[in-house]
């Protein structure tokens, strides 16, 4: 006669849980780098890109106002008269000075003239000075937008090749190449991803 089986008072260990499948991509470990800030991120080089050119504009700007001002004040304070055979003649071109009068009045002429002088050359070296920082201006806006698309450049790279994998095609790869900044990392480690899943 079979046995009957025998039940004790203890139950069974209940099943160990389930191991979860290992993920097809695993994110590339970050290296730690001794001085980080050292490292041509993007943040340093749009400092020193921007800083640069605005240091450069300024010099620039410095230069042509001091130009300006050199001639301003030659123009400013030149005598407007000179002595010939005893009379005197008129040497500027914004007013006249009458030849022949008492020195009190020709004193006071000379005087207006001078300031008509000052008042000319000033309004020139403003307008020359407006104009030079116009065009400072003008370069510096192409300049920077230039040179911002060259350094934002790979995020076109990047988007592209996005897109082409989104259209199932997980052959393509970004290569990067450049610096080794925060871009560079994103399209490495998206490639490394793409290889895991071609492989998966």
């Amino acid at each position: 006669m079979p046995s009957l089986p025998s039940f004790s008072g203890s139950k069974a260990a209940p099943p160990p849980p389930p191991v979860p499948p290992k993920p097809a991509w695993d994110p590339k470990p970050v290296n730690v780098r001794p001085f980080p800030w050292l490292r041509p991120t993007i943040r340093i080089r749009l400092t020193l890109l921007y800083g640069g050119m605005f240091l450069m504009a300024g010099i620039v700007l410095l230069t042509i106002i001091y130009m300006l001002a050199a001639a301003a004040l030659h123009d400013g304070s030149a005598l407007p008269l000179k002595i010939l055979g005893g009379k005197f003649q008129s040497t500027s071109d914004i007013c006249d000075l009458p030849t022949e009068t008492s020195g009190a009045l020709l004193q006071e002429a000379v005087n207006n003239c001078l300031m008509h002088q000052r008042a000319v050359a000033l309004n020139n070296l403003l307008n020359r000075s407006l104009l030079a920082l116009l065009g400072l201006t003008i370069v510096a806006f192409a300049f920077g937008y230039a040179m911002a698309g060259r350094v934002l450049s790979p995020l076109g790279r990047i988007t592209r090749t996005a897109q082409r994998v989104a259209g199932s095609d997980l052959h393509r790869r970004i290569e990067l190449g450049g610096p080794d900044d925060e871009l560079k990392e994103l399209a490495d480690t998206f490639d490394e991803m793409l290889d895991r899943l071609d492989r998966a």
